[in-house]
């Protein structure tokens, strides 16, 4: 969304500082209580396709990429034999 319209952009739409949006860029997210600030610049930039809904589901889907990314991966299973005590394998 921020790549859309650019940092600078955005900022000035917003009136907020560059450096806040490139924060939100970083984290890969807009605060909550700016979203709605975000949809109108969106349409009073041409750009009546960014609702709150599209933004809610690309928030979504970014906290589910976080959350697998998150997850830990499965440890695969030992093959047979390993694992035992010295004696055992022999």
């Amino acid at each position: 969304m921020i790549a859309f319209f650019g940092n600078k952009r955005l900022a000035e739409l917003l009136d907020v500082p560059a450096r806040t949006v490139g924060a939100w860029r970083l984290r890969n997210s807009i605060p909550g209580p700016r979203l709605l600030a975000v949809v109108r610049a969106a349409e009073n930039a041409g750009v009546p396709q960014i609702t709150l809904g599209l933004l809610a589901e690309m928030a979504e889907r970014t906290a589910a990429g976080a959350e697998q990314a998150a997850a830990p991966s499965p440890q695969p299973s030992p093959a047979r034999g390993e694992g035992l005590c010295p004696e055992a394998a022999e």
